[in-house]
């Protein structure tokens, strides 16, 4: 409890080549602290995590967490791995480079059990970028309709050119979604605000939940020379085999310029007695080919609940 490290610049780095197998050698590990400060300070080359967030001793989260200033390079697993917290603050920050072992993202939120928490987690002027797998990912998969609900707000922040060399059977998408593949997700928000996406091979966002899950807001966001693979939607929405519905998402103000042959969203329902709701959408495209909204596996939109997404076109 109580503690701040001042980086003043410095730089904690450890011998990656070292470090072949296992995931768990990080740079900082804050397991069940409190009121924890820790800024100014470069973590790279770990074994593991550059920071690893989650519970301890008596308590099964962390609590009022700040980084200020943290920049995670190169780390073998994760930049941040935040498991189970409450309150933190992360600020001014960067994630980059992570490579070796999954899941090789920027910054990966995973509670391990229905008991950990994800509480009012909040980013803010960061940048995500050249991560072998996710910049971010929110993989609540253990989380469930009896934990807490969640609340997580991502803003002012920068993704480009993840997914340089992901795993086999990974999702390929700059920010990954997934409440998990059961029928009784967690409840909550996660909000991402004035975020840019800059720069992509693959879908600027791949999610899978269902509608009676978290809520999702994208407020005025923007993507720019993204899916270059051509691929790869630019906006997957993947309904999950597990549940009869997806939605409960809300995409205000989102700007899109790119230049390959795609549509801007797909919606992935997976049979025509799937229902897509409580989608609500307004976006302007700058795209060559003026691609419309599509659904997959035969999903007809006439069977829609509460989905209002509008689109224009600009030349």
């Amino acid at each position: 409890e109580n503690v701040t490290i001042e980086g003043n610049g410095a730089t904690l780095k450890m011998i990656k080549s070292e470090y072949n197998s296992m995931e768990n050698r990080h740079a900082i590990s804050i397991n069940g602290g409190n009121d924890v400060t820790i800024k100014n300070l470069t973590l790279k080359d770990s074994g593991g995590d550059g920071m690893y967030i989650a519970g301890g001793g008596n308590t099964n989260y962390s609590k009022n967490i700040t980084l200020d200033n943290i920049v995670c390079e190169n780390n073998r697993r994760q930049g941040l791995s935040i498991i189970s917290a409450e309150n933190v603050w992360v600020k001014n920050s960067e994630f980059n480079g992570s490579n070796g072992a999954d899941p090789e993202s920027g910054v990966d939120l995973e509670p391990n059990d229905p008991s950990e928490r994800l509480i009012n987690i909040n980013f803010n002027n960061c940048k995500f970028s050249n991560n072998d797998s996710f910049g971010f990912a929110l993989s609540v998969n253990k989380l469930t309709s009896s934990s807490k609900p969640i609340s997580v707000k991502v803003s002012n922040s920068v993704f480009s050119n993840n997914m340089k060399s992901p795993s086999s059977g990974v999702s390929d998408a700059e920010l990954f979604i997934h409440q998990g593949d059961h029928n009784n997700p967690v409840k909550g928000t996660a909000s991402f605000t004035n975020i840019k996406f800059n720069g992509s091979k693959h879908r600027i966002i791949k999610a899978k939940k269902a509608a009676d899950a978290f809520k999702v807001i994208f407020q005025d966001c923007s993507a720019y020379n993204v899916s270059n693979s051509g691929s790869d939607y630019v906006i997957e929405l993947e309904a999950l085999g597990a549940d009869t519905t997806t939605g409960n998402y809300e995409f205000n103000n989102f700007y899109l310029e790119y230049n390959v042959n795609l549509p801007f969203m797909n919606i992935n329902a997976p049979n025509v007695n799937h229902t897509v709701k409580d989608i609500k959408g307004s976006f302007t495209i700058k795209e060559p080919y003026d691609n419309p909204l599509t659904y997959g596996h035969g999903y007809k939109s006439s069977s829609n609940v509460n989905v209002n997404i509008s689109y224009n076109h600009i030349n």
